[in-house]
């Protein structure tokens, strides 16, 4: 707010008091007062209007220059009256009221829709639990029959998992345990989970971890190599992969960089188009390979993303398109994980 400004908004009111002093000045001429006297008498009007005007102009302009900086610094703009004092002038007190009982509503509004929300995802947390129990059951009761029916009984298992997980991820720093875990073991478990998809599809598993030991959530990171494992093998290559006679094959690998220890895996699917690898892990996209062949829901590395920034690793994936996908997890080493007694667990 400029004093320009605020002489143009209030040019009204001030034009009538200075014809008011006009108005003085002729009439103590008319009754013959000295003009040294009317002009004393003017003059001293005219400098406690000016010094009055002066006065609101910087009373105004601290407010809403508080307020205007205020506003570009929030990230969270409705929290503008909670940061802002309120003003000793009519309109502004006006102003700061009116953005107070914005706020306040707001709040009052999702706090409610927060409530409805955690209702509804307990209600569907619960109730994947309860499927379970008879999936499982039912997984039993197959093992004896056809392996296709387990292996379908197993995919809607996993379904029902990124389900799960998907809700989870919303309030991860709830849930997750960082506790130092073993690669070895986890490649393991997730290994035996897909062995049947990995033999029906004839892809070789290849496993070489030179490092095996990380901070993390043990749960969280096999549900997310879970994800990517299935990725692979649903995009893998029939057959011969190529001209050079390439089997289809997954490589886990470990290491150590300068960021710290790296998980990754690779294979020689189909690849990723160049054009889709910027997106593949925002939520719901499913790309040109998801629309050709394999059915996606395009939510996997959305989660297994999601899940990362939550627990402070960094996920890159590169790509080259009929030749291969590389999809690396780098579990930094930082206070976060390796503060106080943590480290000696």
């Amino acid at each position: 707010m400029n004093f320009l400004s605020y002489l143009k908004d209030r040019s009204v009111s001030m034009g009538l008091q200075l014809l008011a002093c006009l108005l003085v000045l002729l009439f103590m001429y008319a009754f013959a007062v000295p003009m040294s006297l009317a002009a004393a008498s003017v003059g001293i009007i005219f400098s406690f209007t000016l010094l009055s005007w002066i006065l609101d102009y910087l009373k105004r302009r601290t407010f809403y220059r508080e307020l205007t900086g205020v506003l570009e610094q929030l990230s969270e703009k409705y929290l503008v009256s909670e940061m802002v004092e309120k003003p000793d002038f009519y309109e502004g007190e006006l102003l700061w009221d009116a953005l107070y009982m914005t706020n306040k509503s707001m709040l009052e509004n999702i706090t409610e829709r927060e409530m409805k929300t955690r209702e509804f995802t307990d209600y569907v947390e619960a109730w994947i639990h309860e499927v379970k129990i008879p999936l499982a059951s039912l997984n039993l009761m197959c093992r004896d029959l056809d392996r296709k029916y387990v292996r379908q009984l197993e995919r809607i298992d996993r379904q029902l998992d990124q389900i799960l997980y998907y809700i989870r991820s919303g309030n991860a720093e709830k849930d997750y345990l960082i506790r130092r875990v073993s690669l070895t073991e986890t490649v393991k478990n997730v290994a035996l989970k897909n062995k049947d998809d990995l033999l029906e599809r004839g892809i070789d598993l290849e496993v070489n971890l030179e490092s095996d030991s990380v901070m993390t959530d043990g749960k969280w990171l096999e549900f997310m190599l879970n994800q990517i494992i299935n990725n692979s093998v649903k995009y893998a290559k029939r057959g011969m992969a190529g001209k050079s006679g390439e089997m289809p094959c997954i490589r886990i690998t470990s290491g150590r960089t300068e960021g710290g220890v790296f998980l990754r895996v690779w294979d020689n699917g189909i690849g990723i188009p160049a054009e889709d690898l910027p997106m593949v892990c925002r939520k719901t996209f499913t790309g040109q390979n998801g629309r050709r062949g394999a059915k996606s829901t395009g939510m996997g590395l959305y989660i297994v993303k999601s899940l990362c920034d939550k627990l402070g690793h960094r996920l890159d994936i590169s790509s080259r398109q009929g030749e291969f996908t590389g999809v690396t997890i780098t579990f930094g080493e930082n206070d976060f994980y390796f503060g106080g007694n943590l480290s000696e667990m």
